[in-house]
This record gives C-alpha cells, sequence and structure tokens, in this order.
C-alpha cells in the first residue's frame, strides 16, 4: 500500500515538474519529491509490522508527509494538484495506521 502511494506520487510529482518550465518555478516541486523520496527510502527503519521501530524515524515520516502535503496546497493550481494532494493525504493516513512498508 505505501510503496504503492509513494509510485503514485513519484510520476504525479515527474508530470508536475515536466510542466514547469523554469528552475525557480521548480524548486518547491523538488523539495516535496525530496521529501517523499525520503519517506520511500528510510519508512522501512521506522515501521515494521504495523509497530513503530524507530520513534526519531516515524517523526520524521510524519513530518516530512505534512510538510510534503503543506507544500503541495502552495503550488500553483494545475490540473494535477488535486490528485496530488489526495495522494499525500492517503500517504499521511498510512504512515498514521503505521502501514507495512510493501
Amino acid at each position: 500500500m505505501m510503496l504503492r502511494i509513494l509510485r503514485l506520487l513519484a510520476v504525479a510529482l515527474a508530470v508536475l515538474l515536466g510542466a514547469q518550465a523554469a528552475f525557480a518555478e521548480t524548486a518547491p516541486a523538488q523539495t516535496i519529491w525530496r521529501r517523499l523520496d525520503y519517506i520511500a527510502v528510510d519508512y522501512a527503519g521506522a515501521v515494521s509490522g504495523g509497530r513503530v521501530i524507530s520513534a526519531a524515524e516515524y517523526q520524521e515520516m510524519t513530518e516530512f508527509s505534512a510538510s510534503a502535503r503543506d507544500r503541495l496546497s502552495r503550488l500553483p493550481a494545475t490540473p494535477a494538484r488535486p490528485g496530488l494532494v489526495k495522494g499525500v493525504e492517503e500517504l499521511q493516513a498510512a504512515i498514521a495506521a503505521k502501514a507495512d512498508p510493501l
């Protein structure tokens, strides 16, 4: 579940980045991408079997997903933005539920 959400978000962000022309416009989206990538790589070190195994890592997962959600809501309105916001909200719910990484 978690991995599926992250893959969908990655594809959607890639589309969004491709739609932006100037670097200054893509910097916020790249920051979101980095936060989501961090979650994708490190989540398994935070949660296993529905339990938190590293409180510090889990706290970062919740903070980074909240940051990604906040930053997405501030991006310019595009047809892709509502789906991206929904995807990050699903990711936040999966993190809160301590979903398995795969």
